[in-house]
């Protein structure tokens, strides 16, 4: 299973729908999430879900195809194709950290590192506890890694119990340089399976390489994860 596939609906996406279906079963898939970026222009993400509902349709007995739209984290408001209808289209939102707000680059000229995890672990305690309308947080580790900074035990202690009572899942992928395995291995384990795999993977290639690179030990860290979130998600859709 993998929840976290960008198709050519997202501006760095290239892979058409039906060619991730493809892909996805000849790697041995049983469901996958097509997740694009939420965008600006109007009537997308109409013409994606009835792309989607056609290829449901084609492939009903072989996979289980669902669709999810990807927001920023650190956005101030949820984008606008999230209001109306829009959020009873898709079925699951991610909330992702993708980029350090300006206004927390200019506190950590000042601060220091400090800033940043101050803000982290402060917007990762209000994703736990639902505040988005998002489902999943998405690449929990990015914004770390690309700053090379640590969160200190303490509040990594905390955020485990948030999670641990919290409906939210957590992306877990194994490609990425990831600060944050303690916390996943947990969260899999004792965290009634909140950790779900995603790729990320914007195109055919990337989404076969991650296929492929896969390994056991790895599925076996998202398996309850993953089984608790298809349950859901099978569970919507009746």
């Amino acid at each position: 299973m993998d929840f976290h596939i960008h198709s050519e609906y997202s501006d760095d996406g290239s892979a058409s729908l039906e060619d991730i279906v493809i892909e996805a079963l000849r790697g041995g898939l049983v469901a996958i999430g097509v997740v694009d970026h939420a965008r600006q222009d109007e009537g997308w993400l109409d013409e994606r879900e009835k792309e989607l509902s056609a290829l449901r349709r084609e492939y009903s007995q072989d996979i289980d195809l669902f669709s999810g739209v990807e927001i920023s984290a650190t956005e101030d408001q949820a984008s606008p194709e999230l209001d109306g209808d829009a959020l009873n289209t898709v079925d699951y939102i991610v909330a992702s950290f993708d980029q350090t707000p300006a206004s927390i680059e200019s506190k950590m000229a000042l601060e220091g590192d400090a800033a940043l995890v101050d803000w982290w672990s402060e917007s990762m305690q209000k994703l736990l506890e639902g505040a988005t309308g998002a489902t999943v947080i998405g690449k929990p580790d990015r914004i770390l890694t690309a700053k090379k900074v640590a969160v200190d035990s303490h509040r990594m202690d905390g955020l485990m119990e948030a999670a641990l009572g919290s409906q939210m899942f957590v992306e877990w992928n194994p490609a990425t340089s990831y600060p944050l395995q303690p916390f996943a291995n947990d969260l899999g384990g004792r965290g009634a399976g909140r950790l779900i795999y995603a790729s990320d993977a914007r195109s055919v290639e990337e989404l076969a390489e991650a296929i492929k690179g896969f390994t056991s030990f790895e599925a076996g860290i998202v398996e309850r994860g993953n089984a608790s979130f298809l349950e859901i998600l099978r569970r919507r859709k009746q």
